[in-house]
């Protein structure tokens, strides 16, 4: 998932970044930057939270995080 939002986002226009997505059901207005931001900050959050419980299972890290 993370690859195919890298793919979207590098093919949009900047111009783009500032137009205003709107739900008025649930009152919601952000701008796409602002959306794009939240989701890689949902990821930053959750991709330790995945390592500690593979830790605790005794899973070795995988690869494309270990340190070189």
């Amino acid at each position: 998932m993370h690859r195919e939002t890298l793919t979207a986002v590098a093919d949009y226009p900047l111009e783009r970044f500032e137009e205003e997505r709107v739900h008025e059901q649930f009152d919601f207005r952000r701008k796409i930057a602002a959306i794009l931001f939240g989701i890689t900050d949902h990821e930053i959050h959750h991709r330790p939270q995945l390592m500690t419980y593979l830790r605790i299972l005794g899973t070795p890290m995988p690869e494309f995080i270990t340190r070189r």
